[in-house]
């Protein structure tokens, strides 16, 4: 089973700006008509009445998380929220490669356009890098003072329980693609409430028997940063996305845009 003849659905995650979300809404519904779209909201009860307007019409399923946890555990654990989907939602429904979509993200061309044509024991992941010491040394979730001590628990986790002694690979968190038999697989792992999804994709792939590729949407390394896609709060504007289309470049994928671009401005410039 590859993605290409398989079923495919978008899980689109968001929070908050539901104007926002529902503008990246309809430019997946333009450029994926048969792409079911399910959203998974983590925000809070006001945020998700905003966007159950919002996304009237538009999407196959609306479901809020349950716990009441704070922003940052949201942020930090993104994986968890998508295990407790697929427990409650995703295992009921027909589908064999789910694209993670947040609502900052930003596609011009269709989403099996855009990614590899992975099976369905492969993961597609951005900035798929190999988790050198270099790499721990610099990167945030592994070297800084505060993030540091959660890196050292999971990689403690990950050694006791499934005798993992150091992990092959890390990734950026952004646009994941999934197939169905790791989700099933991963939902039946216990839940890891240390270290960040960054972290835990790849990671679990690699106790579970999965394989890694890398989707590129992101350019160069995990540790590069690249202007018009990066996990660094340099937000990609209008003008660059414009730029960057009128060029008649390559790049299809831009992250994180929080402007409102609507599907009739994002054809003119395609």
């Amino acid at each position: 089973m590859t993605l290409s003849d398989g079923k495919s659905i978008i899980l689109f995650r968001s929070h908050d700006n539901p104007h926002i979300a529902r503008n990246r809404i309809e430019i997946l519904r333009h450029f994926n008509p048969e792409i079911p779209i399910h959203v998974a909201f983590g925000g809070d009860d006001a945020g998700a009445n905003g966007s159950l307007v919002e996304f009237a019409g538009l999407v196959e399923s609306f479901w809020v998380y349950p716990e009441l946890r704070s922003d940052r555990w949201k942020w930090t654990h993104g994986d968890l929220i998508v295990k407790a989907w697929h427990r409650e939602v995703g295992k009921d429904l027909d589908f064999d490669f789910a694209f993670l979509h947040e609502y900052d993200l930003l596609f011009s061309a269709p989403l099996l356009e855009v990614y590899p044509n992975i099976n369905n024991r492969e993961l597609s992941l951005t900035a798929c890098t190999p988790f050198s010491p270099g790499i721990e040394k610099v990167w945030a979730w592994t070297s800084s003072e505060v993030l540091r001590p959660e890196f050292l628990k999971f990689s403690e986790h990950m050694r006791k329980r499934f005798g993992l002694e150091r992990q092959k690979y890390v990734c950026l968190g952004p646009g994941s693609l999934l197939s169905r038999e790791f989700m099933d697989a991963w939902c039946d792992q216990e839940e890891v409430e240390v270290g960040h999804d960054e972290l835990k994709y790849p990671a679990c792939a690699e106790i579970l028997g999965f394989d890694l590729v890398d989707n590129g949407l992101h350019v160069g390394g995990l540790w590069e940063y690249y202007r018009l896609f990066n996990c660094r709060d340099h937000y990609v504007t209008k003008s660059m996305v414009v730029d960057s289309l009128k060029c008649g470049g390559s790049r299809t994928s831009f992250h994180p845009v929080k402007e409102d671009i609507g599907v009739a401005d994002l054809l003119r410039w395609v």
